[in-house]
């Protein structure tokens, strides 16, 4: 109060608010008090004539402070950031005096505010994050000198908005229909709906961006050419280093004795094992605990690989597919002509025993998406699951075909703009928004189905990504590798690609790992709807999308091929909030695989039903 003084005359000493006197117990004007007329609650001191700068560092220290109101006075100067630590204020009322300056950053922080009036004003400035209080029912601040762009608040929570005659620019925020011209006019550069400005064509504003963007793409699908050119050179080259050790173990040629090459890259207990288990019979039962226990090798109940033997996978040619932290992954053919995918993962700390009972578990979780394991080796040091191979490629390589397609378009050559419209991907198959809406569907259902199953035992997919879903001979998507990530490291998988906040929540709640697939699922959606890859070291996806929206250019993130294709906006944009949800960087605020399950399969029945009806 000593900051105060009343413009038209000394202040009435019967006011109180005095050092000798008692807010409470005394009935300082303005102030309300708990019941028991203990903590002060409330400070109203609205047509008082006051002039004088707020002290929001005294004010403050009123720690169980709720409601602050000091409108209809001549009150100038700056609003400090000091106003954050009144951390329990509900009301902000400063209307109708003389502050100046901005409003303060601090103001965001009030996470229990429900009404902030600030209007009639000389404040300027962008505005804080002020949608981060969810529970804000009332923004008035007409008639100031605010700059930048319209906070996107909570329209449907909020009963009270007005920022007219301001300097606002940029979109207005859609407003729920709750809201019309007479709160945001008298701001000339705002556009877009309710005013009758036409927004400035994002295409254009986003040009410069999108150049530099699809030049990335460029250099890296360059990069990648040659890296092919790179990996069938070094293929016809004799290579002494550790490559060719490490390739030697599964290429072989037909009929050559190999017995000597895994056991020299093994630890000397494994290769007792391998000798071993050579030439013992093979278990064909998950249930065989003592098979599970004699033999380092267990091929599961599949008719794909009848009577598979270990020799027989040393045996066979193979071709190494791809490399990762965790180990290799390479294509053998069999004798018969049955090619297979043996998964190589070192280094897991995980004991034998725990490790054949995981596998055996999964193998009793059967889903028709999920590609099954058919056999798997155990060593001290060394993990090997045989998958059935699936030769039409991964969602990874189809959207990786776009952007290269999309990479020949912008460098305009006639013959390859022949190829993009004509040739397209080399397997025929072009992801429409049906076929991707189709692919999340099937994906979000297998992948539902296999944390309910599997949640009870806490076996996550814990490595979701384009890569790991493949297609068979029908095109349908099916997840390889589930549960093949070792737990303790599911928090900093480098292939799931979390932001730095992911990791720290993660480890914040590694209990909850199932959490951490919802990440990975949400990365995939946004691929799909994107057209664009997730990288590890490099563009982060779905911090772009974040950039975005939040520039309200929602349709600038949609793949282009999909606009052309005139896919259902709508849709498309409730599929993005679904897939943001899912990588919302805390844990306990993504939905569940059933809930996420359920809502993309609501909007694949009214696509479905729509093109019914246009039938």
């Amino acid at each position: 109060m000593s900051k105060f003084t009343v413009s038209n005359g000394p202040r009435d000493h019967s006011w109180g608010w005095t050092n000798n006197t008692d807010p409470c117990k005394d009935g300082w004007k303005g102030v309300t008090c708990d019941s028991k007329s203990v903590y002060v609650r409330k400070i109203d001191l609205e047509s008082l004539n006051l002039t004088g700068t707020l002290d929001a560092n005294a004010i403050c220290t009123v720690e169980t402070l709720t409601r602050l109101s000091l409108k209809h006075n001549s009150i100038y100067g700056e609003i400090s950031e000091a106003i954050g630590n009144c951390s329990q204020l509900t009301h902000l009322l400063l209307s109708d005096n003389k502050f100046s300056g901005y409003v303060p950053n601090s103001v965001s922080t009030l996470i229990n505010l429900k009404r902030l009036e600030v209007a009639n004003n000389n404040i300027s400035g962008d505005l804080p994050d002020l949608a981060k209080i969810s529970g804000l029912i009332s923004f008035l601040a007409e008639n100031n000198g605010l700059t930048g762009k319209i906070p996107r608040f909570d329209f449907t929570n909020l009963q009270q908005f007005n920022v007219s005659n301001n300097n606002f620019s940029g979109p207005v925020p859609d407003l729920e229909g709750k809201f019309f011209l007479s709160s945001v006019y008298g701001n000339p550069e705002l556009c877009g709906p309710p005013t009758t400005n036409t927004c400035p064509s994002k295409a254009g504003i986003r040009k410069v961006e999108h150049v530099l963007m699809y030049s990335g793409y460029a250099v890296l699908g360059l990069l990648f050419l040659m890296l092919i050119v790179f990996k069938s050179m070094k293929k016809n080259k004799k290579d002494d280093g550790d490559v060719k050790k490490e390739e030697k173990i599964m290429e072989v040629k037909k009929g050559k004795d190999v017995s000597v090459d895994l056991s020299a890259d093994m630890p000397s207990n494994a290769s007792s094992e391998y000798k071993s288990s050579m030439s013992k019979p093979i278990s064909h039962s998950p249930t065989d605990q003592s098979a599970l226990v004699s033999t380092s090798m267990v091929v599961l109940t599949s008719p794909v690989v009848k009577g598979l033997k270990f020799e027989d996978l040393l045996k066979a040619p193979a071709e190494l597919l791809g490399r990762g932290k965790h180990g290799s992954l390479y294509k053998i053919t069999l004798e018969n002509g049955k090619a297979l995918v043996v998964k190589r993962i070192k280094d897991w700390s995980i004991s034998s025993e725990e490790f054949k009972k995981r596998m055996q578990k999964i193998d009793q979780v059967r889903h028709p998406n999920v590609l099954p394991l058919v056999a798997f080796y155990c060593s001290k040091q060394e993990k090997l699951m045989v998958y059935e191979y699936q030769p039409d490629g991964s969602l990874f390589s189809l959207l990786l075909q776009g952007i290269i397609s999309l990479i020949l378009s912008i460098i305009a050559d006639p013959e390859h703009l022949y190829y993009v419209k004509h040739v397209g991907p080399q397997n025929g198959q072009n992801l429409d928004w049906g076929s991707r809406l189709n692919i999340a569907t099937i994906v979000a259902e297998s992948l539902a189905f296999m944390h309910k199953e599997l949640q009870d035992n806490g076996i996550a997919h814990g490595n979701l990504k384009s890569s790991n879903i493949l297609f068979n001979k029908k095109m349908e998507p099916r997840l390889s590798e589930y549960g093949l990530m070792p737990t303790e490291n599911q928090d900093h998988a480098p292939t799931l690609s979390l932001s730095s906040n992911d990791y720290k929540s993660n480890r914040d709640h590694s209990r909850d790992t199932f959490k951490v697939d919802m990440y990975g699922l949400g990365i995939v959606l946004l691929e799909l709807l994107t057209g664009k890859l997730h990288y590890n070291n490099g563009f982060n996806l779905g911090g772009w999308v974040h950039s975005v929206v939040r520039e309200e250019w929602t349709a600038e993130v949609f793949d282009r091929a999909l606009i052309e294709e005139g896919a259902n906006e709508e849709r498309m944009v409730n599929l993005l909030q679904i897939a943001l949800k899912c990588i919302n960087p805390s844990l306990e605020n993504r939905p569940t695989l059933d809930e996420v399950s359920v809502v993309i399969s609501a909007i694949k029945d009214e696509e479905d039903r729509s093109i019914v009806s246009e039938v």
